[in-house]
């Protein structure tokens, strides 16, 4: 047999343009965590539901990046105060939709929930803590400015 863990049929796709989120975390710890074929095939239909919910977010997002450098490039003497106001109102619109995708994933991670045991939750908290204690480390002004030696 090929498969140690009995899940190997279950495939998971993932793009690559982002930063791995919590989902694709959990896949990634899905044998430390012990989870079954059942709640990996469940979490996949989440991922998938929630990743299409947020896919025209995503694209209106990439919408207005890409209008707001075609203007910059349109008029590059566009006055200061203008072009101000334009990044201010474009930065506003993106907080707006990143809010939404946001409320997706988090939506998505209640229901991920759901389907895991309490002991896996248990794991995934001692996870995340360890990862955020890790995360604010390598972020602390001393490190940033003075590496050690």
């Amino acid at each position: 047999s090929t498969s140690t863990s009995g899940c190997s049929t279950v495939e998971f796709s993932f793009p690559t343009r982002r930063r791995a989120g919590a989902v694709e975390s959990l896949y990634e710890h899905r044998e430390e965590l012990g989870m079954t074929a059942p709640q990996l095939t469940r979490v996949q239909q989440i991922k998938d539901e929630a990743d299409a919910r947020k896919q025209p977010l995503w694209q209106q997002i990439m919408t207005i990046r890409h209008d707001l450098k075609a203007r910059q490039r349109a008029e590059p003497n566009m006055p200061a105060a203008e072009k101000a106001a334009l990044v201010e109102r474009s930065g506003g619109d993106i907080e707006r939709l990143l809010d939404q995708v946001r409320s997706i994933d988090h939506a998505a991670m209640r229901e991920v929930g759901a389907v895991l045991t309490e002991e896996q939750k248990e794991m995934i908290m001692e996870m995340v803590q360890k990862n955020q204690g890790d995360r604010d480390r390598s972020h602390s002004p001393r490190e940033r400015g003075n590496p050690r030696d």
